[in-house]
């Protein structure tokens, strides 16, 4: 990848200037957790393992949390569709 071109600001996807994503800070996380846990429907619970957490600002306003996580070292239809044998799967769940 050439990091030295221009960003390409005519693409559909860029973002305004006054649209800020970033990862929270440590002293954030609690109210981060209380948001989501207030107004999504899966609630914070649902988040596994390893976990990314960002927050948008637009204009001192928050408009969008966003989060992603490890997937799930257990998902009986995917585990299927993979064809892993059981040891296979906890075998590389431990040594990752």
């Amino acid at each position: 990848m050439d990091h030295e071109r221009e960003p390409d600001t005519t693409s559909t996807m860029a973002l305004p200037p006054s649209l800020e994503v970033r990862p929270i800070t440590r002293e954030q996380r609690s109210r981060w957790d209380r948001v989501m846990r207030q107004h999504h429907y899966l609630g914070v619970n649902s988040m596994v393992g390893e976990a990314l957490r960002y927050v948008a600002l637009h204009h001192y306003q928050r408009p969008a949390l966003i989060g992603w996580c490890a997937a799930a070292l257990s998902c009986k239809a995917r585990d299927q569709r993979i064809g892993w044998p059981d040891r296979l799967q906890h075998s590389r769940g431990r040594n990752q």
